[in-house]
Order: C-alpha cells, then structure tokens, then sequence
C-alpha cells in the first residue's frame, strides 16, 4: 500500500514559525509585523506626552520613534489579562527612588500605545506621573507569584 501524499501545506507553516517567533521577541522585526511577545513589554519604559502640553490623546495614533520630548514616567511589570485571554491593562511601576517606594498601578489599553523602533520597544500614554501616582496599588490577587 502506498504511504498517503505529505499535506502541502505542513512544510510552509513549519517555516512560517521561525518568522513568528523572530517577530515577536526582536524589535526591528515587531515593527515591520506588528507581532510581539508579552514578555517583550516586560520592563520597558514608559513615557508621558503630558510634558510636551499634548492635549489630546488618540489611542490609534501609530508612533514609530519615542520623541526626546517625552518624559520617562514609569516601567512596564506585567499585563493584566481576564478569563478569556483578553488584555485588559498593564500594570506599570511608577514612582519611587533607587527601587525604593515605588507603586504598581494598572493602565488601561485605551490609556497606551507600544512604541517600536528598531532597536527599543516602549510604551507611551498620555497621563502625566502624578496621575499614576494617585492611582490604587494594584490588588494583591491579580498580581501573580512574582
């Protein structure tokens, strides 16, 4: 009896993954597929547009380059995610010196955007520090083992 015919298409998804996967954890190729892992996010700077008097925020708006204008407000820690995977905030560490008094909040999706240059993956918002700071630490039983 002959061996049944190789699926066509199993050759292709099997090269397509490397692809994927490289996409996902390196900048440069985030950027021209818009793929990217969540552990890529984990403590990346976060930058307000609150310092350049912007006064509207588009949460659609595409940045490709972190504006030397921005301030550094904070650092991504981790996403927030509900039961079907969805996200539905990242929780940012802000405030604090040298490690010390720092605050983890969550900041919406709405309230974002990645920005991914060639070589840094950040994230912009428009809410200023002290908006953070006045924020609730985020609860105890979405924080995870870490």
């Amino acid at each position: 009896m002959d061996a049944p015919a190789a699926d066509a298409a199993a050759p292709a998804a099997a090269t397509d993954a490397p692809a994927a996967d490289a996409a996902a954890t390196d900048p440069g190729e985030a950027m021209k597929t818009g793929l990217l892992r969540a552990s890529a996010l984990d403590g990346v700077d976060i930058y307000t547009v609150d310092a350049t008097g912007a006064t509207t925020w588009d949460d659609n708006t595409e940045y490709t380059a972190i504006d030397t204008n921005w301030e550094k407000i904070g650092e991504v820690e981790d996403l927030v995610l509900d039961a079907k995977g969805d996200v539905v905030g990242a929780i940012a560490e802000v405030g604090g010196f040298l490690g010390l008094g720092e605050k983890e909040v969550v900041l919406q999706p709405d309230e974002v955007a990645i920005v991914m240059t060639e070589d840094k993956i950040a994230v912009v918002s428009a809410l200023s520090k002290e908006a953070l700071e006045q924020r609730e630490q985020v609860a105890e039983d979405i924080r995870g083992d870490d």
